[in-house]
């Protein structure tokens, strides 16, 4: 969910909840205030009233006002002075009962004798006045609540502008670019304290990363150098007619670890261009094409090791990628499919949908199979291997967005990559 719509969705609850209370706060006061006249009102009637039948001692001649209902009485006893006002429904004329509001008052004359007044006011009119008054109020805390939510979301989307800017300016740098980043400058200071702190961050990143790079071709290259040179100094001695076999032995020793540490140190290159994104050339590439042509580079082996190869693509695949890493990735797959395959054995890959499948003959691994993608495991006994490939493919793999599985049964090894 979008910050916006959340602080959205927040106030719209609380001004719900506000409009409601306030709502109820005016209601209840109007009534108040209505009611406090309507009491007014009925007070001074019953004080006209006592004020006439203690001092004449009689009851009153009085017309009701239109509407109320007026009874005063006379006991022989007297009664204690009390006052009450509350409301009460009333059936003056034996039809629905209506509202009123009452005064009852209790009293004693100089001549000792009890009186009481019962005055009614009728409510209905009152109601009436306060549901108006209600259902108005309504009307205008909707109207005022649609207002403040299109007002408050139309402000808070106008001033979150510089920030989806800087965003967008985020999601478009790309840290092997020579361009640093700039951000527009912002009226709203949080924004501008934010910007500046993702310049320096990205300059500093983009810095690192130069560096990075730098260090790693360099020490690739100076790596192999010396590499290439211990080789052919090996070579040289290997041809050497007075050695003896203890003695090729060790130089042969030396030559596969040579060997192994050059491809350990061209795998670990690869990964750390992957990781550092330098592989940014792309162009359309048939998967099919670069399965063959790897396929022909790896016949002498598969010759060798008697090893019937099928290759089924439903229709051809074209995926846009750098064309380096197309052939690395089908290399290693078919390599690791070669290497770890057996006497009379068989490869197949094939293509269904939008998955391919390779597929081939062997025993059962000695991993775990969730670590087989990882840096420097094998599943095998081959000393020449620096468990580097499945972990270069997967690095493509995860490159791209797509997806890869493992899976073993009935000897034969299955590794599905979904395009």
């Amino acid at each position: 969910m979008k910050l916006l719509t959340k602080t959205s969705l927040y106030l719209l609850c609380f001004t719900i909840i506000a409009f409601i209370a306030s709502g109820f706060i005016f209601y209840y006061s109007i009534r108040s205030i209505v009611y406090k006249q309507i009491d007014a009102s009925l007070i001074t009637e019953k004080n006209i009233i006592q004020e006439q039948i203690e001092h004449t001692d009689t009851i009153p001649d009085f017309n009701a006002a239109f509407g109320h209902l007026i009874e005063v009485r006379v006991f022989e006893h007297q009664l204690k002075h009390k006052q009450t006002i509350k409301d009460t429904l009333i059936n003056p004329n034996e039809d629905d009962d209506i509202p009123y509001r009452n005064l009852n008052f209790t009293g004693t004359t100089k001549n000792r004798k009890g009186y009481s007044i019962s005055i009614s006011h009728p409510l209905s009119e009152k109601q009436d006045l306060l549901e108006d008054v209600n259902s108005l109020l309504f009307i205008l805390l909707i109207i005022l609540m649609l207002i403040f939510i299109i007002v408050n979301y139309w402000i808070s989307k106008r001033l979150w502008i510089p920030f989806y800017k800087s965003l967008d300016i985020i999601n478009r740098f790309e840290v092997s670019s020579a361009k640093p980043l700039v951000f527009t400058k912002s009226d709203i200071h949080e924004f501008n304290m934010l910007n500046q702190v993702l310049e320096k961050m990205s300059e500093k990143i983009r810095t690192d990363y130069i560096n990075l790079k730098e260090f790693n071709e360099n020490a690739s290259h100076e790596v192999q150098t010396p590499l290439s040179v211990i080789r052919s100094k090996l070579e040289l001695l290997m041809q050497y007619e007075n050695l003896n076999p203890d003695q090729v032995n060790l130089l042969e020793s030396v030559n596969d670890a040579i060997t192994r540490l050059s491809k350990l140190n061209q795998g670990l290159l690869i990964i750390s261009k992957i990781d550092n994104q330098q592989f940014t050339a792309q162009e359309e590439v048939v998967v099919e094409n670069v399965f063959q042509k790897i396929l022909n580079d790896y016949e002498e082996m598969i010759q060798l090791k008697k090893i019937s190869v099928t290759v089924d693509f439903e229709s051809s695949i074209a995926i846009s990628m750098n064309p380096i890493l197309a052939g690395i990735l089908a290399s290693n797959l078919i390599s690791n499919s070669v290497r770890y395959n057996v006497e009379n054995g068989f490869l197949k890959i094939t293509k269904r949908n939008k998955t391919l499948t390779v597929s081939n003959s062997g025993s059962s691994l000695n991993i775990d199979t969730n670590l087989l993608f990882n840096r420097f495991t094998k599943g095998g006994s081959d000393h020449e291997s620096v468990g580097l490939g499945l972990s270069i493919v997967k690095r493509i793999i995860n490159y791209y967005g797509l997806s890869i599985d493992y899976l073993y049964s009935n000897h034969t090894h299955e590794i599905k990559i979904d395009f």
